[in-house]
C-alpha cells in the first residue's frame, strides 16, 4: 500500500495580535522539540517567488525578524510553534534558510526588572507561572497562556533582586533543573480558530510511562547508539553566593559508584546567584544524579506512518527500544528527550527522535 503524504502548511503570523500573515511555501524544512529547551525549526524557500507571493513575503524577510510566530501545520495539527530569528540567504543556491527558536527562546530573551521573593510556595503554580505572567504583562509581549499549570506540591523558596536583572527563560529552567525539579514545555495548537500556545508542566519529571516500542530495523530505519561517560562524577561541589571562605559551598557524594569500583570522579557547577543553602544542594543532588553511569543516548530515525504512528509520542514519554547487532544491542527503556521531524523537497518525512537511559533522570 503506497504511503499517503502528510499535508503540510507554515504559517506566519503576527508575534503579538496573533493574525496570520502568510503562508510560507518551505521546499524542505525540519523541526524539533527538546525537553526543558527551546526546540528549533529550520526551511528552506526559493528566493524568486511568483509575483503575488513575493509581494507578501518581502517584506517579512529578513525585516520583522523577532516579530513574527512560525507555526508547523501536518494534517491540520499544529505540531510547532515558535518564532523565525535568522535568515540566511544562498544567492548561488537561489534559496533562503529561515531559522528560529520555539517559545523559551522569548523568555530568554527578557529580564526580571522586579525583585521577586518566593517563601515555601509550590515550583510551578507559584514560581515559573508568576514569571510568565510577570513577563507578558511588563509591555508587549506574545500571548502565551498558563492556566493550565498544574500544582507540583513541592516548596521552593527563592529570592530574585531587581537589580540582578535575571534571564527569565534561565530562571525557569534553572528552576526546573533542580532534584525533585520538574518538566515543561510550549504547547501551540488551535483553538476555536486560533492558534493558541499554552506554558504546560509535569510532575515528578521522570515521564509519562508508555508502553510504545521502537524496533530497529522496522519502523526504525538507522539509529545512531553512542554511549556517554564523560558527564560521570562520584563528589559535586556546587559554589554558591559569596566570597572566600565565607561562599555557600554544597558538597555531596555518591558512595555506591565508588563501592561498585569507579575511581573518584569530579565536578564543581558554579551558582554564583544562589544564597539559600537547600537550593544550592538541590542543584548538586541534581548534577550528581545526571552522572551516576554513563548515558546512553540513541538517536532513532523513525518511519512516521508506522506504528507507533508520529503524535503517539511526545517529548518526555519513556518507551521500550530493542536491536541493533552484537555490542551494539538494546533492549530497554529509554526517555525521549527530542522528537522532530524532517521533510524533503518531496514532501517525504522522517521522524527523528533524541532519547536517552532512564539513569539520566533518576535521583540519587
Amino acid at each position: 500500500m503506497p504511503v499517503v503524504m502528510a499535508a503540510y502548511r507554515y504559517l506566519l503570523a503576527d508575534l503579538l495580535g496573533g493574525q496570520t500573515l502568510a503562508e510560507v511555501p518551505f521546499t524542505s524544512a525540519s523541526f524539533e522539540h527538546v525537553l526543558n529547551a527551546p526546540g528549533n525549526f529550520e526551511g528552506t524557500l526559493a528566493l524568486k517567488q511568483p509575483p503575488a507571493l513575493h509581494l507578501v513575503l518581502a517584506p517579512l524577510f529578513p525585516h520583522l525578524l523577532g516579530r513574527l510566530a512560525l507555526y508547523v501545520e501536518r494534517d491540520g495539527v499544529i505540531v510547532w510553534g515558535g518564532i523565525p530569528w535568522t535568515s540566511d540567504p544562498d544567492l548561488d543556491a537561489g534559496t533562503m534558510t529561515i531559522r528560529g527558536e520555539g517559545w523559551l527562546s522569548y523568555l530568554r530573551r527578557r529580564v526580571l526588572r522586579a525583585t521577586k521573593v518566593y517563601t515555601q510556595v509550590d515550583q510551578t503554580t507559584e514560581i515559573a507561572k508568576n514569571l510568565i505572567d510577570w513577563a507578558l504583562a511588563y509591555g508587549p509581549s506574545p500571548p502565551i497562556d498558563t492556566t493550565a499549570v498544574g500544582a507540583t506540591g513541592v516548596p521552593r523558596d527563592r529570592t530574585w533582586q531587581a537589580y540582578e536583572r535575571p534571564w527569565i527563560g534561565r530562571l525557569i529552567e534553572d528552576l526546573a533543573a533542580v532534584e525533585n525539579g520538574f518538566d515543561f514545555r510550549f504547547d501551540s495548537a488551535w483553538s476555536a480558530g486560533a492558534i493558541v500556545t499554552r506554558f504546560l508542566t509535569s510532575y515528578p519529571n521522570t515521564g509519562r510511562s508508555t508502553n510504545l516500542v521502537f524496533e530497529i530495523g522496522t519502523q526504525v530505519t538507522s539509529a545512531a547508539l553512542g554511549c556517554d561517560g564523560t558527564a560521570l562524577a562520584t563528589h559535586v561541589d556546587a559554589v554558591g553566593a559569596g566570597e572566600g571562605d565565607l561562599g555557600l559551598l554544597a558538597s555531596v557524594a555518591n558512595p555506591g559508584m565508588l563501592a561498585a569500583g569507579w575511581p573518584v570522579l569530579d565536578d564543581v557547577i558554579s551558582a554564583g546567584d544562589v544564597s539559600v543553602f537547600a537550593t544550592l544542594d538541590a542543584k548538586a543532588r541534581h548534577r550528581l544524579a545526571r552522572g551516576s553511569a554513563p548515558i546512553t543516548l540513541p538517536r532513532l530515525s523513525v518511519a512516521p506512518e508506522a506504528e507507533p504512528t508520529f503524535g503517539s509520542y511526545s517529548v518526555g514519554d519513556v518507551v521500550t527500544i530493542r536491536g541493533g547487532a552484537g555490542l551494539a544491542t538494546l533492549d530497554g527503556r529509554y526517555r525521549l528527550v527530542g522528537v522532530g521531524m524532517s521533510i524533503d523537497a518531496a514532501g517525504g518525512e522522517v521522524a527523528q527522535l533524541a532519547t536517552a537511559t532512564l539513569d539520566a533522570f533518576q535521583e540519587v
